[in-house]
C-alpha cells in the first residue's frame, strides 16, 4: 500500500478593500462638508466675474509701498485724461469680468512708481488709479476725505476738478443702472470733510458718480479757522465704513485724503495706523511735500496762520546756523516724499502719499535715505539706545545759532608797532556775543560723537556727520578770529620790518593754537566724508557749501 501524503488546506486572503475604502470615505467627510459650505455660501459677482472668497481682514497683507509719489508731469496726465474720454469702453465691465489691467487700461503706462512731485492733476490721477487697481480683486468702497480750512481751498478746487474728468470713467456702467442695488454695485463712494471735526456729505455710500461729484462740488471752506485734525478725521471714517470689508459686504475699502498739510494731531498716527491695518485699509494722501531740514512752518496762509508741511522725519536731523561769511541752511526745498505722520501711516496701511509740488522745486532723497517709519514707542526706544542720535536731535532744536558775519579783518598799529587795543576791541564783541550759541551747539554734539560708530544706517550717518562737521567749523572760524586779535593786542610782533597794516584773511586752520588747529582738520575729515560716502545727496550738497569756506584764520603783514 502506497502512502499518500495528507492535503493541505489552502485559506483565502482575507479582502480588506472595502473596509479601507470605507475608512478613507469616512476621514474625507469632514473635507468634503467645508467644501460643499464654501460653493454654497461664496459671495455673488453681479458682473459675471470670478466670486471673492472671504479673508479675515487680520489675515491680509499688504506690501509695504514707498512713501512718496511718482513723477508724473502735465502732459503725461492730460495724455492719460484724453485716453479716457476718448475710450470710454476702457471701464465697461463684461460678462466675463473686469478688463482692468489690459492694453485698454487708461493709466497703465504712464504712472510709475517712485518718488516725486506733481501736479494736483497728475496726483489725482494716480488716487483713481489705484481705485481701479482694486476693483480687479473684489467690489470697492472709497472714502474721500476732503481738507475744509481755508488754506486748503485752492487744492480742494484743483482735486475736485480733476476728479469731475477722471471719475465718471472709473465707475462701472453697471452701477449707473438705476435697477441696480447699492449691494451689487462694483463701486460705492462715501464722501467727506474735515476741519476740527468730520462731517460725511454720503452718509450711506452712494453707487455711480453724480451724487458723488454733487457731494464733492458741495464742500465748503470751514469756519473754524486752519484748523486740520486730519488723522482724527481718518479714524472717524475708518470706524464708520471699516464694516463694508466684512460679511455680507466683502468690499475692499480705501481712504484718499486731500489736504494741504500735515494736520494738527499728529499724536493720534499709532492709533489711525493700527486701526488701517486691523481692517485691511489702505490711505491714500494727496498732499503737499514735506520741507527738508524744516520744522515746516513756514508757508503763511489766509489771516497770516502758518501752514505746517512737515519734516519728512520724525524729528528734524537737521542743526540750525544763521548765514554768516560761511554756509547757511539750504532754504525751504521739498523733498519728494509727504510729511512724517501722513507718510507713515500710508505706507504702514499699505497705501501712498502722492506728492503735489507747491514750492516749484526741491531736493532728491535716494530711497535709503529715507527716514524711518515706525511706532512711537519703537522710535523712542531707537532714538535713546544711541547718544548720536539723541545729540542730534537735541541739537536741531535748540535756536539757530549766528555764524560769524561782517567781520573787521584789517587792523593798524602805531608807529611803535603796538595795536591799537580800542580797535581790536570793537572788532571781537560781536563775535564774543555769538560764541555761547555756538559752543552749546558744538558740546551737545560732541556728546554723541561716541557712539557715531554704532549708527548703522546712511542718512543717520550723513546727518550727524554733517551736523558735527558745521559745528566745529562755525566754531573754529569765530572763536579762532577772537584768539587771533586777541594775541594780536598782546603784542605779536611783525615779521617785516616797519609793517603797519595787519589782515586776517579765511585760511584752514589757527596757527599757534593746536586745540583749535587739530579741529579745524578734524571738521574737515567730517565734512569730505559726508561727500565722498553719501554723493546725490543733500547732506553732501551742504557740506560742499562749508567745504568752500577756509575752517580758520591767518595773518597777513604790509
Amino acid at each position: 500500500m502506497s502512502y499518500a501524503p495528507p492535503r493541505r488546506v489552502v485559506r483565502k486572503k482575507r479582502d480588506n478593500t472595502p473596509l479601507i475604502i470605507a475608512i478613507i470615505a469616512i476621514l474625507a467627510l469632514p473635507a468634503l462638508g467645508f467644501g460643499v459650505y464654501q460653493v454654497l455660501n461664496k459671495p455673488k459677482d453681479t458682473n459675471g466675474g470670478p466670486a471673492v472668497a472671504y479673508i479675515p481682514p487680520a489675515q491680509l497683507k499688504r506690501d509695504r509701498l514707498p512713501a512718496a509719489g511718482s513723477q508724473t508731469s502735465e502732459a503725461e496726465y492730460a495724455s492719460s485724461k484724453s485716453s479716457i474720454l476718448s475710450n470710454p469702453m476702457a471701464t465697461n465691465y463684461s460678462n466675463t469680468g473686469s478688463n482692468f489691467g489690459g492694453s485698454s487700461n487708461a493709466f497703465s503706462g504712464s504712472m510709475s512708481s517712485g518718488s516725486g512731485m506733481q501736479s494736483a492733476n497728475a496726483a489725482t490721477a494716480k488716487a483713481c488709479k489705484k481705485i481701479q487697481e482694486s476693483l480687479e480683486l473684489r467690489k470697492g468702497l472709497v472714502v474721500w476725505l476732503f481738507d475744509r480750512s481755508p488754506s486748503a481751498d485752492g487744492r480742494r478746487e484743483e482735486v475736485m476738478q480733476a476728479i469731475k474728468s477722471l471719475y465718471p470713467t472709473i465707475v462701472p456702467e453697471g452701477d449707473r443702472k438705476a435697477a441696480t442695488s447699492k449691494e451689487d454695485a462694483k463701486l460705492l463712494t462715501a464722501v467727506g470733510a474735515f476741519a476740527s471735526d468730520a462731517q460725511f456729505f454720503t452718509d450711506d455710500p452712494v453707487a455711480g458718480d453724480e451724487k458723488v461729484l454733487a457731494a464733492i462740488e458741495g464742500i465748503k471752506s470751514g469756519s473754524d479757522g486752519n484748523i486740520e485734525n486730519t488723522f482724527r478725521a481718518i479714524s472717524a471714517a475708518i470706524t464708520k465704513y471699516a464694516v463694508y470689508t466684512e460679511p455680507p459686504h466683502l468690499r475692499s475699502v480705501s481712504i484718499v485724503v486731500v489736504t494741504d498739510e500735515v494736520g494738527n494731531d499728529q499724536a493720534q498716527r499709532d492709533l489711525v495706523m493700527e486701526a488701517a491695518q486691523k481692517h485691511t485699509i489702505p490711505i491714500y494722501v494727496i498732499g503737499s511735500g514735506a520741507e527738508f531740514g524744516s520744522v515746516g512752518a513756514t508757508d503763511v496762509g489766509p489771516e497770516g496762520s502758518a501752514v505746517i508741511r512737515g519734516p519728512e522725519s520724525r524729528d528734524v536731523e537737521w542743526v540750525k546756523l544763521d548765514t554768516g561769511s560761511g554756509p547757511g541752511m539750504m532754504g525751504s526745498q521739498e523733498c519728494g516724499i509727504g510729511p512724517y505722520g501722513l507718510s507713515a501711516i500710508c505706507r504702514e496701511s499699505g497705501g501712498e502719499y502722492f506728492v503735489v509740488s507747491s514750492l516749484g522745486g526741491g531736493v532728491t532723497l535716494p530711497p535709503q535715505y529715507y527716514p524711518r517709519y515706525m511706532p512711537e514707542r519703537d522710535y523712542q526706544a531707537y532714538v535713546s539706545g544711541n547718544k548720536a542720535m539723541q545729540a542730534l536731535i537735541a541739537a536741531s532744536k535748540l535756536p539757530a545759532a549766528k555764524q560769524i558775519s561782517g567781520a573787521e579783518t584789517s587792523f593798524t598799529t602805531d608807529e611803535t608797532g603796538v595795536a591799537k587795543t580800542l580797535d581790536i576791541d570793537k572788532a571781537q564783541r560781536p563775535q564774543a556775543l555769538i560764541k555761547p550759541a555756538l559752543d552749546e551747539l558744538f558740546d551737545t554734539l560732541k556728546k554723541g560723537e561716541s557712539d557715531r560708530a554704532k549708527l548703522t544706517e546712511p542718512r543717520q550717518q550723513a546727518a550727524f556727520d554733517l551736523a558735527l562737521g558745521r559745528a566745529m567749523a562755525a566754531k573754529v572760524r569765530t572763536e579762532g578770529y577772537i584768539v587771533l586779535l586777541a594775541a594780536f593786542k598782546a603784542g605779536r610782533k611783525a615779521s617785516k620790518p616797519g609793517a603797519v597794516l595787519w589782515r586776517l584773511e579765511p585760511a584752514d586752520g589757527i596757527e599757534k593754537n593746536s586745540v583749535l588747529d587739530s579741529m579745524s582738520k578734524k571738521a574737515r575729515e567730517y565734512l569730505e566724508g559726508v561727500v565722498k560716502n553719501h554723493p546725490n545727496t543733500p547732506w553732501a550738497e551742504a557740506a560742499k557749501q562749508e567745504l568752500n569756506s577756509p575752517i580758520g584764520w591767518k595773518w597777513t603783514e604790509s
